[in-house]
C-alpha cells in the first residue's frame, strides 16, 4: 500500500483556518502524499501562508492564480497531480490523522472508482453534528441514474447518512483517471453545485464505490462562506445548476425524470432564499420512511396540507403506489391531479398499507379509531411524525 495520493487544497481567504488544514494533512500516519496547495487569488494572508508551509515540507507544491473559483483550483491541482489516487480538502477544513490512510485501504481492498467517509460538521458555538454511513459497497453497473437520483431525494429532505452521503468531493478519495475526466466536464463558472455536477459524473462513470465506517473529515461552518450566502447571486447560480444537470441527461431516457427531480431540488434550495429574505419559511412535509412503502399499494388517509405533499412525494418513486387519496371530509377538497374518495370506498379497495397524512399524533390517533369503527383493518394503519423540510424560525 504505497501509492502516491495526491491531496489538493483550494485556498480563498481562509488565513484563520488555513494553518491547521496544512497541518492536518502533513500529519497523516499515511506518509506517501502530495499536497497541492492552490491559491485562488487570496487578498488576506493566505498565499504567505501556503508559501511557509512549503519551506517546511517538500511534499508540498503551491500554485498563486488569479482568483477563478473553486473548480478552477480543482482542475489546476488536478491537472499537476502525481498520485494515483486523488483527494480533496478545503481550506477551511481539517482531516483526521488516519484519514488518507483508513479510505486507501479500503479502495485498494478492491476494484473500487472511489470511496468515502462520514463527516463532522462544527458550529462556532461549539455544537457538532457527526454524519456516519455503515461499511458497505456498491455495485452500481447499470443502475448508476438511479444512484445519483435517489441520492438527490435523500438530501432533499435533509438526511446526511444515505448511501450517497452527501455530494461534497472532500469526504472521497478517488481514483486519479476517473476524477480527472470527470471534473474536467465541470465548467469553470458553475460556482455552486459544483460537487452535486461532479459526483453526477463520477457515479455515471462508476462501476462500484465503498464507504468507510468513520466520520474522520471535520466541516468548519462559517456563515461568511459561499454555502452560507442565500443572496440573488444564489438564486442565479442554482438555476445554472439546474440547466447544467438536466443538460447531462438530454439525450438520455432519463431526460424527464431529471429533470422532475432538479426542479424539486431547485425548489427546496430557493425557499431557503425566501425564508432568508423575509424570515418566513414555507412548510412542506415528507413522509420519513419512503422505503417502508416499496412495493407496496397505499392508501393516503388526510387531504390537506400534510396529505397533499405526502401525495406529490410518493408519486415520485417508482417503487412506491398510491392507490387512493382519502378523507373524512373528501367533499372539501378538489384537486386537478387526484380525487379525494371518503372513507367508506377505502374497504372496497386493493391496499396493503394506509397512511396517517396528518401533523399531530393526537389526530392520527382520533382517526385511526374512526377508521377502525368503519371496519379497517387497524394493523394496515400506519402514522409517523412528518419531516419538515422547511420550518419557521
Amino acid at each position: 500500500m504505497d501509492s502516491l495520493i495526491s491531496v489538493i487544497v483550494p485556498v480563498y481567504n481562509v488565513d484563520a483556518y488555513l494553518g491547521k488544514c496544512i497541518e492536518s494533512i502533513i500529519n497523516q500516519t499515511y506518509k506517501n502524499i502530495e499536497i497541492i496547495l492552490i491559491d485562488d487569488g487570496s487578498t488576506d494572508d493566505s498565499g504567505n501562508i501556503c508559501d511557509d508551509f512549503a519551506l517546511l515540507d517538500d511534499r508540498i507544491k503551491v500554485f498563486h492564480t488569479e482568483n477563478h473559483g473553486v473548480t478552477y483550483a480543482r482542475k489546476k491541482g488536478v491537472k499537476s497531480a502525481k498520485g494515483a489516487f486523488i483527494g480533496f480538502v478545503d481550506g477551511d477544513d481539517y482531516i483526521d490523522s488516519n484519514y488518507y490512510e483508513l479510505l486507501l485501504k479500503k479502495i485498494t481492498s478492491d476494484n473500487y472508482d472511489f470511496v468515502q467517509m462520514g463527516f463532522i460538521c462544527e458550529h462556532g458555538n461549539g455544537k457538532r453534528e457527526v454524519a456516519i454511513q455503515e461499511a458497505e459497497s456498491y455495485d452500481i453497473r447499470g443502475k448508476q441514474e438511479a444512484v445519483f437520483f435517489e441520492g438527490v431525494w435523500e438530501l432533499l429532505g435533509g438526511k446526511q447518512v444515505s448511501n450517497m452521503l452527501t455530494y461534497s468531493l472532500c469526504v472521497r478519495l478517488f481514483k486519479a483517471d476517473m476524477i480527472r475526466k470527470c471534473i474536467n466536464l465541470i465548467p469553470d463558472n458553475l460556482i455552486y453545485g459544483e460537487d452535486m455536477a461532479c459526483m453526477c459524473w463520477c457515479i455515471l462513470h462508476s462501476n462500484a464505490y465503498a464507504a468507510v465506517k468513520k466520520s474522520g473529515y471535520h466541516y468548519v461552518q462559517r456563515q461568511s462562506s459561499a454555502v452560507h450566502v442565500r443572496n440573488i447571486d444564489f438564486v442565479v447560480n442554482n438555476c445554472k445548476l439546474y440547466d447544467y444537470i438536466v443538460s447531462i441527461f438530454t439525450c438520455t431516457s432519463h431526460y424527464e425524470k431529471a429533470r422532475q427531480v432538479m426542479e424539486q431540488y431547485l425548489v427546496h434550495e430557493l425557499a431557503g432564499v425566501w425564508g432568508n429574505i423575509t424570515g418566513r419559511y414555507i412548510a412542506m412535509y415528507e413522509f420519513p420512511d419512503v422505503k417502508m412503502l416499496s412495493g407496496k399499494k397505499t392508501v393516503l388517509y388526510g387531504a390537506g396540507k400534510v396529505g397533499t405533499d405526502y401525495y406529490r412525494q410518493l408519486c415520485r418513486y417508482e417503487k412506491c403506489s398510491v392507490v387512493a387519496f382519502a378523507d373524512t371530509h373528501f367533499e372539501k377538497y378538489t384537486y386537478d391531479y387526484v380525487t379525494v374518495i371518503g372513507p367508506e370506498k377505502i374497504k372496497e379497495l386493493d391496499w396493503d398499507v394506509l397512511v396517517l397524512s396528518v401533523m399531530k399524533q393526537e389526530t392520527a390517533q382520533q382517526i385511526r379509531n374512526f377508521l377502525i369503527d368503519q371496519g379497517v383493518d387497524g394493523e394496515k394503519i400506519y402514522w409517523c411524525k412528518p419531516k419538515r423540510i422547511y420550518a419557521v424560525e
